[in-house]
């Protein structure tokens, strides 16, 4: 995410660096079940709104 002027936003460079990493964390440890599949689903649809 940038600024009209293409400027880098920081902070919010920083809360999807956080989210990436657990995402990548969630992907390695959890079993992949129906819980998973429905987490997954959560997450793509919130992405989609940012």
């Amino acid at each position: 995410m940038a600024t009209p002027g293409s400027q880098p936003i920081e902070d919010y460079q920083q809360r999807v660096r956080g989210r990436f990493g657990q995402w990548i964390m969630d992907t390695c440890n959890r079993p992949y079940d129906l819980a998973w599949l429905d987490y997954a689903e959560e997450i793509g649809l919130r992405s989609r709104l940012h």
